[in-house]
């Protein structure tokens, strides 16, 4: 299965999922999740500390509206992503949903 097939099926499992569980999803799964690329939107970083295939991945879902990005709060990102993150663009709380 590819990293894509992998995160499309994980979303539509869960319907509504955080870039976090995703990437710790996608860990345990054995897929490269880490590394140091940022995915953002303007001026704001949708989510950083990627790895190229999740990047690319991700784009990828967005760009084919397989999935898209959704607004959350940053309660429900620190709850259900506790992983501190430091990118040099502020944080966009957002989730992802299938389409």
């Amino acid at each position: 299965m590819t990293l894509e097939e992998f995160l499309l099926d994980y979303i539509r499992q869960h319907r509504s999922v955080t870039f976090g569980e995703l990437s710790q999803a996608g860990r345990d799964a054995g897929y490269p999740m880490s590394g140091e690329l940022e995915l953002g939107h303007g001026d704001g970083c949708l989510w950083a500390c990627m790895s190229m295939e999740f990047a690319k991945a991700v784009w990828n879902l967005v760009d084919r509206e397989e999935v898209r990005v959704v607004p959350t709060t940053q309660l429900d990102i620190l709850v259900s992503s506790p992983r501190i993150i430091v990118s040099k663009q502020p944080p966009i709380p957002c989730r992802l949903e299938a389409t």
